[in-house]
């Protein structure tokens, strides 16, 4: 499928598969196994910093009703 979409030079699906039982295995939620995954890791991680892994609990709730 990837070859199809032009990503003749993508990673082995077992690169992927490993990397998911790994990341299952020690808690992360994201993963990023090969090279094109890399690279949005650096621009997803400002977002996931604040984001996805921020706690808001602490966080005064605000009621514009």
């Amino acid at each position: 499928m990837g070859v199809a979409a032009g990503f003749e030079d993508g990673a082995a699906t077992s690169v992927v598969s490993e990397g998911i039982v790994n990341a299952l295995n020690v808690g992360d939620i994201h993963l990023f196994p090969d090279e094109m995954a890399k690279q949005f890791e650096g621009a997803y991680q400002s977002f996931s910093d604040n984001i996805v892994m921020a706690d808001f609990s602490e966080l005064p709730i605000r009621n514009n009703y």
